[in-house]
């Protein structure tokens, strides 16, 4: 997530490179640590240790927060369906974020069994 006035926006895509030098908000709440952990990851790999401020805030006041240019984050795909102004979504380049996820073998949740079949669908991609 990007403010609308942000230099990168002119890019339909960002490769890590581009985010380098970039300063990164994330909630204190999950998954802002995976988040941290995960730009940690990305970043460090280009020789760049990441800026980056925890906020104590939840997921609507963080998209305020880049409206505002605190800093950018990123996201799941899935919230990219929520407009907010001020905020533009790019993709990074060839980059998937893992997930994981618990269940009892027991469940037999109609919600949980159409989950799980459109993780394996994509997870076939």
């Amino acid at each position: 997530m990007l403010p609308v006035d942000h230099p990168l926006t002119a890019k339909s895509r960002l490769d890590w490179p581009d985010l380098a030098h970039e300063s990164f908000i994330v909630s204190d709440g999950a998954p802002g640590q995976e988040i941290r952990d995960y730009l940690v990851q990305r970043l460090a790999g280009l020789g760049h240790h990441p800026d980056i401020h925890l906020q104590y805030v939840g997921r609507d006041n963080m998209l305020a927060l880049v409206a505002i240019g605190r800093g950018l984050t990123l996201t799941s795909e899935a919230t990219t369906v929520v407009r907010f102004p001020g905020i533009v979504y790019r993709p990074v380049a060839n980059e998937i974020l893992p997930f994981s996820a618990v269940r009892s073998p027991g469940n037999d949740n109609p919600a949980c069994r159409r989950l799980l079949s459109l993780a394996r669908s994509m997870a076939n991609r």
